[in-house]
């Protein structure tokens, strides 16, 4: 695959594949697609030039560009950036910007240095996409795994984007991919093995006010500005938890408090399908692709 390089930015040539979608992006799809990458841009002053980072990949020519900004998964302790994976691709042929970013992880740090670290890169996103072909005012989120559950934190806690200026409508749309960690309060409330809250979950807290402030579920409420929500749940069961529960939960707090909701179940797909399979322009994959661009795309 050739790459071109131009005054410090890395490009990538890549083929357009022809794809039917059901969702069409708002100009025709050129024969070749360029993608200006530029990578480990750190989004906090003196912050950690490889956990404080984040990557741009920008169609060649992109202005005003809508935008999605992804947030891996990896349990809090593992996953970088680079688990974007085909996304980059995906996205930009259908004429969006795409971010993706990295955050602190456990055991060094616990809840809620990551979301914290997820709001200071929407922030630095917001601020400054424009200088790379995106709308600050058409950004949205895609989250997988616990990185859904940062992201519902994003758009339900209102404290962690309001520290950088900005409010909960500056989130336009969120994609959240199996996610099973939306309740932690009532979750950790019901184990009674005081070994297990302090080993692995210890980077939640220890108390119940800990968990509270962790759960999405205990942030949300009416006129708060949550953004409309895509919530995607795997068919297969993952660990313990029961296909589709946490999803369905957190789906019926934000439809009660008025929230615009979708919620699809991938039955054939497993937790780490959901997020590979974005890219792979089935049921799932234009489910995603077509709310995304009602929200964000222009009529």
């Amino acid at each position: 695959m050739p790459e071109l390089s131009f005054h410090g930015w890395r490009f990538l040539a890549l083929p357009l594949v022809a794809l039917a979608i059901a969702s069409c992006s708002e100009e025709q799809r050129p024969p070749d697609l360029v993608i200006q990458t530029t990578t480990d841009l750190v989004y906090l002053e003196g912050g950690d030039a490889k956990l404080q980072a984040l990557d741009i990949y920008a169609p060649a020519g992109a202005d005003g560009a809508p935008v999605v900004v992804y947030v891996h998964g990896g349990a809090y302790r593992a996953g970088d950036k680079e688990m974007v994976g085909d996304k980059p691709h995906f996205f930009c042929s259908r004429g969006y910007v795409v971010v993706s970013i990295n955050y602190r992880l456990a055991p060094a740090v616990r809840h809620p240095t990551w979301l914290e670290d997820t709001a200071a890169a929407f922030a630095w996103v917001h601020q400054n996409i424009s200088d790379y072909g995106g709308d600050p005012e058409r950004i949205g989120l895609i989250g997988h795994s616990s990185g859904a559950q940062v992201s519902s934190l994003l758009i339900t806690d209102q404290r962690r984007l309001e520290a950088h200026g900005l409010g909960l409508a500056v989130v336009k749309a969120a994609v959240l991919l199996d996610g099973h960690t939306y309740n932690l309060e009532a979750r950790f409330a019901a184990i009674e093995d005081p070994a297990i809250l302090a080993g692995p979950y210890s980077k939640f807290g220890d108390t119940p006010e800990h968990w509270r402030d962790a759960s999405a579920m205990a942030h949300i409420g009416p006129d708060k500005g949550h953004p409309p929500t895509l919530l995607v749940a795997a068919g297969i069961q993952f660990q313990q938890y029961p296909p589709g529960m946490a999803s369905d939960e957190l789906a019926g707090a934000l439809r009660t408090a008025g929230v615009e909701v979708e919620s699809f179940m991938a039955k054939s797909k497993n937790h780490d399908d959901v997020d590979h399979d974005v890219t792979s322009d089935d049921e799932m994959s234009r489910a995603v692709v077509a709310f995304l661009d009602r929200h964000l795309k222009k009529e």
